[in-house]
């Protein structure tokens, strides 16, 4: 199929123009302009004149970021914004904080009638990939323990990173996905699945914490505290989402208003979590950092298995 993009341009921080990552977007044709989300609206509006489409993928801390983004895309005649969603699917209120503070933006996107398409993606395969005790997974593991949320048996859409990309170029030029919410996933695995699969590709035995569902809900709402920290209660609201709730999968995401990216595109191919696996064990991939350090996984695990709050 021939490419669906003509274009690419990435707006970058100035402090940024220099870095490796950066350069590396040069080589490959894209078109670096310099920019400041919290600048100047006008600022803004001269960085996206003559751009059709306008993606955003940020860190959780600069989320209500896109709120100016959007004003001046409207004014610069932007035809479609994909916000900073790329998660799980969750009910839009009261389940996960970061899910809330999206959900600013996506309303004040309908707000100002700035074409729109939001697209969640699913669990990535580093967030399932378990430890193992040789390490052989390296960051490919981006929990740092093996919980077993009750029995392990809730399934939950996995997607390889390498995915996004091919399922966006997509969801971008279709006409369907307008003003429309998308669920582009790879795969439906429960933990169980995920453990087993690590130890078929490894030959080892996984050490697991087995945790309550009751346990997960509870510390997922609970307030937060000197040692449990905003950035704690993020994650574990992630396990209460897709383990406890199930809420991570095509069914639900039907539901709220998804279209379901597999049916819109039978035709596009998909990594499995098996071939993510084995390109780790041979070296093939590279890999975000994982998600904090030890000590911030064993603040989890105290507190999942009875620490006091």
């Amino acid at each position: 199929m021939p490419s669906l993009i003509k274009e690419v341009s990435a707006l970058v921080r100035a402090a940024s123009l220099q870095k490796q990552s950066v350069e590396d977007l040069r080589r490959r044709g894209v078109t670096i302009i310099a920019a400041d989300l919290q600048g100047p609206e006008d600022d803004l509006t001269s960085a996206l004149a003559g751009k059709d489409v306008l993606i955003a993928s940020l860190p959780p801390q600069n989320t209500l970021d896109q709120i100016g983004l959007a004003t001046a895309a409207v004014k610069a005649g932007i035809k479609r914004f994909v916000p900073n969603a790329w998660a799980t699917v969750a009910p839009a209120e009261g389940v996960m904080i970061l899910r809330d503070v999206k959900e600013q933006v996506f309303n004040h996107i309908k707000k100002i009638r700035l074409p729109f398409t939001i697209i969640d993606i699913g669990f990535w395969h580093e967030g399932v990939t378990p430890v193992v005790p040789s390490g052989k997974f390296g960051t490919a593991s981006m929990v740092g323990k093996n919980f077993l949320i009750g029995d392990g048996s809730t399934p939950s859409a996995v997607t390889s990173m390498d995915d996004v990309g091919p399922f966006v170029a997509r969801i971008i030029a279709d006409p369907r996905t307008l003003n429309r919410y998308v669920f582009a996933y790879g795969e439906i695995k429960t933990q169980l699945d995920c453990l087993s699969l690590a130890k078929k590709l490894t030959g080892e035995e996984l050490e697991v914490v087995p945790i309550s569902l009751d346990k997960v809900s509870q510390l997922a709402n609970a307030a937060e505290t000197d040692e449990y920290t905003l950035w704690h209660k993020m994650f574990v609201q992630y396990f209460n989402t897709v383990w406890v709730r199930g809420d991570n999968c095509p069914r639900y995401a039907k539901e709220l208003g998804y279209m379901d990216a597999k049916e819109l595109y039978p035709d596009l191919p998909f990594k499995t979590l098996e071939e993510s696996m084995l390109e780790t064990l041979q070296g093939r991939r590279n890999f975000p950092e994982a998600i904090g350090d030890d000590q911030y996984w064993e603040v989890i695990a105290k507190l999942l298995t009875g620490g006091v709050l």
